[in-house]
């Protein structure tokens, strides 16, 4: 028996060691509009793994910043071979030095699943910081092959909150 990965592709157990290389091209962060791409490609369990990202960035005020990105995975092995795709928003408010509400939405093609992540940083004084955050999924509860596509079901959610302090002596 092994580790499915996916639906009908087992991975036999065993121990694994991968080689991953990475190619990619950036633009200056500090521009207005900015955005990167990669390659990513190696070995993956017992057979290759190609991965491409995209990312485009627009910060069209400093309080503002934004990005959309895609990922795209092509999985090619002996058991099996597959394709996964993510994409993502994010949007960034820097309401000052010492305030910041940023929100992640991410849409998966393997689990037809959203979720999101909105978190609020305080930085109460340096190396102290407090954060609220909200995560929360929905899944597409008949799947892509259902001639009820479309009903998506709540999935998990949680609120955490985590505080830093830094105590000096």
């Amino acid at each position: 028996m092994g580790y499915e990965i996916r639906l009908r592709v087992v991975i036999p157990k065993d121990a694994y060691g991968w080689t991953r290389y990475k190619v990619e091209i950036e633009s200056a962060s500090k521009r207005r509009i900015s955005g990167e791409a990669a390659w990513v490609f190696g070995s993956f369990y017992t057979g290759s793994l190609d991965t491409f990202e995209l990312e485009l960035k627009w910060n069209p005020v400093a309080l503002i910043s934004l990005a959309f990105s895609g990922e795209r995975n092509i999985a090619s092995l002996p058991q099996g071979s597959f394709i996964e795709d993510a994409y993502r928003t994010m949007l960034g408010l820097n309401i000052s030095p010492d305030l910041t509400l940023s929100s992640i939405v991410q849409y998966e093609t393997e689990d037809k699943a959203l979720g999101t992540q909105t978190r609020l940083r305080w930085t109460i004084m340096p190396s102290s910081n407090l954060y609220i955050i909200y995560n929360h999924n929905w899944a597409d509860y008949y799947g892509s092959l259902s001639q009820h596509q479309g009903d998506w079901k709540r999935g998990a959610y949680e609120t955490k909150i985590k505080l830093d302090y830094t105590f000096q002596f």
